[in-house]
């Protein structure tokens, strides 16, 4: 019996870890939130511990004693407590503290890992206001750079144009860096900035990605598909289907865009 006792409260265990971690996988405020929360309690339960094992030591010592080695105040000692016990206790104290010290350093490294790698793919969050918006990717892109860049040029020796000294964002189911490649080889001058953004631009949440809501201007373009881009015009089906096919994106994109735009103007 005191096995079978021990095998459920394993398992008990183990499904606690599982949900814990599918609730905290995607939430690292949460995670850390955790991580103190628990380190707070060991703290608590340790100078509960430490004050049992020291009578002569008052509550908030034991306390303080608990957390300056948790934590590895400076002016901590783990070997000169009153008794062998309350010794032995500061140091499982100690190590606990390099734990907790290495899972804090492993989850923020975690987290850089994660925001580079959504940055270099072109998938992190641009907060911006009073941009350009341009959704989706064909043959028009370069005139567009092109138009956009003579206006960061010239735009504000005669008459102060609409578009001048404001950012381009380019929202396209695209490879971040090939769009990067693309534009820098089709602007000459190289005074406009351009921020590219992978996403889907008849999806609300990758809208809201590149502030959509807060943008100047929005350009919805017809965006290219697959078979556009390899079929070459040769068959006439396949290019009235893709053509079809891109009608219908770029009408889901201005659906997606409209209640965006509806709730800035709310």
């Amino acid at each position: 019996m005191p096995v079978v006792g021990i095998v459920r409260i394993w398992q008990f265990m183990n499904v606690l870890k599982h949900r814990v971690q599918v609730r905290t996988a995607a939430n690292f405020k949460l995670r850390i939130a955790l991580l103190l929360a628990f380190s707070v309690a060991n703290v608590v339960l340790g100078g509960l511990i430490y004050g049992w094992l020291t009578p002569e030591e008052d509550w908030g010592t034991s306390l303080f004693t608990v957390y300056a080695v948790l934590f590895s105040i400076p002016g901590a000692d783990i070997t000169n407590a009153p008794t062998k016990f309350a010794t032995f206790l500061l140091n499982l104290i100690f190590v606990f503290g390099l734990l907790v010290f290495a899972t804090i350093l492993a989850m923020i490294s975690e987290e850089v890992n994660s925001l580079l790698l959504a940055a270099r793919s072109g998938r992190s969050p641009l907060a911006m206001t009073g941009h350009i918006l341009l959704l989706n990717w064909n043959k028009q892109v370069s005139f567009i750079l092109d138009q956009l860049e003579q206006v960061a040029v010239c735009g504000g020796h005669h008459r102060r144009h609409p578009f001048a000294d404001r950012p381009l964002v380019i929202l396209a189911d695209k490879d971040k860096e090939d769009m990067d490649r693309l534009v820098l080889g089709f602007m000459r001058h190289h005074h406009l900035e351009v921020h590219t953004r992978t996403g889907k631009p008849y999806i609300v949440d990758h809208l809201r990605r590149v502030s959509a809501s807060d943008a100047a201007a929005v350009l919805v373009l017809h965006p290219d598909t697959d078979e556009t881009a390899g079929s070459g015009g040769t068959d006439c089906c396949s290019s009235s289907s893709s053509s079809s096919g891109a009608s219908v994106l770029k009408t889901q994109t201005i659906l997606a865009l409209a209640p965006l735009l509806v709730d800035k103007k709310a």
